[in-house]
């Protein structure tokens, strides 16, 4: 599985948008019997720019495979690069970081998980 991400700036408006892709044919058949990972793309969002550096967002649970691309965007007029921390791009950036993260978390638990319910069995009456 990939994870490509697309960062766009456009009036203003800085845009991310986290694309998952070529997932394999054993994690698909992992989420058909487990069901997809959900992470939620709001919640808190920590990142490295700075020891403070953490915002708020809404929770919202998405889908990780179906509900591709998670997108979201902030504007720059909302936080200007002089005065508001953190900026519109360095939220941006922190939110895609932290997006990253927990897909990668996401898509370790789904693939540590294990089948020990499916089996056949047959008596012979």
């Amino acid at each position: 599985m990939k994870i490509r991400t697309f960062f766009e700036l456009e009036n203003g408006i800085y845009k991310v948008v986290v694309n998952t892709e070529q997932w394999s044919q054993l994690d698909m058949d992992l989420m058909a019997k487990f069901g997809e990972p959900e992470i939620n793309k709001g919640g808190d969002i920590d990142g490295t720019i700075s020891d403070t550096s953490v915002f708020m967002m809404p929770d919202d649970y998405v889908r990780i495979m179906s509900q591709s691309p998670i997108t979201e965007s902030w504007d720059s007029q909302d936080y200007p690069l002089s005065g508001t921390y953190p900026t519109a791009k360095d939220r941006a950036e922190l939110w895609q970081d932290e997006i990253v993260l927990r897909i990668e978390a996401a898509v370790a638990v789904l693939r540590a998980l294990q089948d020990t319910y499916s089996r056949e069995e047959v008596e012979e009456v």
